[in-house]
């Protein structure tokens, strides 16, 4: 018998369990307890904790130039969160992410129960803009992956 606990904040939970007739028992007990998030993780929090890389142009004349436009990862209890930023003025920015995820889902796609071990995310930000992708942990009994390359485009 496999049991799955959920306790809402501020909530106590009592879980009995009695041997019934004289038969011999055995039990054996797992714990795998989390804090689990209901909402998004806030881009604040994720500039704040996460990982910040900033997106650099190389011309056609091979000149590199530093744009306003980051990518944060942040890794939390629940799986990952992403944040990609455009403060650029007047260019918009795509981004396209390729992974290979290992007990990892796309917190969009969840509720539609999919699950792959690749995954492509194509993000396009107007100037001023932000956007917030999460991946989830699938079960929090294995171990997870994650592997990731990134490509962007400005125009």
């Amino acid at each position: 018998m496999e049991m799955e606990v959920k306790v809402a904040p501020n909530e106590e939970t009592i879980f009995l369990m009695r041997k019934t007739g004289q038969e011999q028992a055995s039990y054996k007990v797992q714990f795998f307890p989390r804090l689990v998030y209901d909402n998004l993780c806030t881009p604040e929090e994720i500039r704040k904790m996460g990982k910040k890389s900033q997106i650099e142009e190389i011309t056609s004349k091979g000149e590199r130039i530093d744009r306003n436009q980051f990518t944060y990862i942040m890794q939390h209890d629940n799986g990952f969160a992403f944040l990609f930023e455009n403060l650029e003025n007047h260019k918009k920015l795509l981004i396209k992410l390729n992974f290979t995820i290992e007990n990892l889902i796309d917190s969009e796609a969840q509720q539609e129960g999919v699950i792959s071990d690749t995954l492509e995310w194509r993000v396009t930000l107007e100037p001023g803009q932000f956007k917030v992708k999460e991946l989830k942990i699938a079960d929090i009994t294995n171990r997870t992956s994650l592997k990731y390359s990134f490509n962007f485009k400005n125009y």
